[in-house]
């Protein structure tokens, strides 16, 4: 049943100074915004028309700022590529009429419904970035109605006294903020949408040397099989436990393969609680892997906490100077010296089913609030895989480690044939890189880029906001 907004306000919303159209005294009339309303109707516990009508709506009705014109339509996604689609409309209508005007994007669905509308709005028709979406200033109000709803937990932190999850405004922090933008004491504010650009071989499916913009994470091992595998869970398990059913049947498996990282590489110490340079411009990190993400967010779901330097309010976040980058989390078992020994004495597979343990304990410390990247070897447990001259002091302790760059380049070995050891995350879509990269000793002229995932941030703290989100 749709609330009384004015009532609603006051009960649940105090901190936010939402003031009715009536009360825009002095404000500008003519429209500077256009506002495009979203739903996913099915993602998530399929909430977001309820969300929409019952509170938001009402909301918006009472207290939509002058500037921004709504025409009362309500865009609905109902298959995997309406977002897209919807994206691709808005950008060839703006295109049509000429306009730079401001776009407001109201969302109430998912991290996938948020890939899909940007991708398709952000990216040309021949997969390149859209040059002329950069004069457009985009607008981001999101309620959270998906599944995991990542990139809304990354920027209202449950943990925050300031954002209780358990609030009934707690969907509605983000639209709060907008609504409040020119009224509040509060430190709301637009918040540039980190971004990253991800290039395809001429080898992937579904969509050959396809361009695809992420904004949570693009992740290859563990974490994309079990995404993969989640799939198929999703009508029997729609909510956060089809992802942990996928995990167990991954978990013993390893992943081999050669990650490049570029651009203003560091790593964290645990020892020193501070990144550390690295001494070349780029790394070659060799596999096994057990885990892989690049992330671009703090967190996967509302308490699963991956990439904790990425928050804004952690001491090691990207400072507003910093040159667009992601946060790498990789667990390689071969850096732990029992384990390697085992597998060099050829008991590999039953050295994969000890390790598990160790993996359950990393995800853990990420259920913990990212006490994971804290987590270190004894001195005599760790082992030396990487050449010292090539990794100077980033050779750490930790049993995760934890970089942050500007581009990566994950290339997997020619040697493994199946579909997971092929197997891409963006975002919570699947893409299968097709034939194995080549020989990983290749250079990186002989590869040119086009045998496996490469991944370059193109946004942040320093973008410039073209694409903003409200918090």
């Amino acid at each position: 049943m749709p609330i009384d907004a004015a009532s609603w306000l006051a009960q649940n919303a105090s901190s936010y100074s939402v003031l009715p159209r009536t009360g825009h005294d002095g404000e500008q009339t003519t429209p500077t915004a256009r506002l495009v309303v979203i739903l996913n109707a099915h993602s998530g516990a399929k909430m977001a028309r309820e969300l929409w009508q019952d509170v938001a709506r009402p909301l918006f009705d009472y207290a939509l700022p002058r500037g921004v014109a709504w025409d009362g339509l309500v865009e609905e996604t109902r298959e995997i590529g309406d977002g897209e689609r919807i994206g691709r409309s808005l950008r060839s209508s703006a295109e049509g009429a000429g306009a730079r005007e401001g776009l407001v994007l109201l969302i109430a669905g998912g991290d996938g419904t948020v890939h899909e509308v940007l991708n398709g709005l952000l990216l040309g028709e021949d997969g390149e970035l859209d040059a002329r979406g950069s004069e457009r200033q985009i607008q981001v109000i999101l309620i959270p109605a998906g599944t995991a709803n990542a990139l809304y937990y990354h920027s209202f932190p449950p943990e925050s006294p300031s954002f209780p999850v358990d609030a009934p405004a707690s969907p509605f922090y983000s639209l709060l903020s907008f609504l409040a933008q020119k009224h509040s004491s509060n430190a709301q504010h637009l918040c540039p949408i980190a971004l990253a650009l991800n290039s395809l071989p001429s080898t992937s499916k579904p969509s050959p040397s396809k361009q695809v913009l992420t904004t949570v994470v693009s992740s290859v091992a563990l974490h994309a099989c079990l995404l993969h595998d989640a799939e198929a869970l999703r009508t029997t398990h729609p909510g956060l436990e089809r992802f942990k059913i996928a995990a167990q049947q991954n978990v013993q498996r390893w992943w081999s393969g050669t990650l490049r990282l570029r651009g203003n590489v560091r790593k964290y110490s645990p020892a020193r609680q501070a990144w550390l340079d690295a001494p070349t411009s780029t790394i070659g990190v060799e596999g096994p892997f057990a885990y892989l993400v690049t992330a671009l967010v703090s967190r996967f779901e509302q308490s699963f906490v991956v990439a904790p330097f990425r928050s804004s309010s952690h001491p090691l976040a990207p400072d507003a100077d910093d040159a667009p980058s992601f946060d790498v989390v990789c667990l390689r078992p071969l850096r732990h010296e029992p384990t390697r020994q085992k597998v060099e004495a050829g008991q590999e597979r039953e050295t994969r089913e000890t390790f598990v343990q160790r993996i359950w304990d990393v995800t853990g410390g990420m259920y913990a609030g990212g006490k994971h990247v804290d987590s270190v070897y004894p001195p005599t447990e760790l082992a030396q895989v990487d050449e010292a001259a090539a990794h100077g002091e980033l050779e750490t302790d930790g049993v995760v480690e934890v970089y942050r760059c500007g581009e990566a380049e994950w290339l997997p070995d020619s040697s493994e044939q199946d579909l997971k050891s092929r197997l891409v995350c963006l975002d919570g879509a699947i893409h299968d890189l097709g034939v194995p990269a080549l020989d990983s000793s290749a250079t990186a002229d002989q590869q040119d880029g086009s045998s496996g995932l490469v991944i370059k941030a193109i946004g942040g703290a320093s973008a410039g906001g073209s694409v903003s989100l409200w918090v």
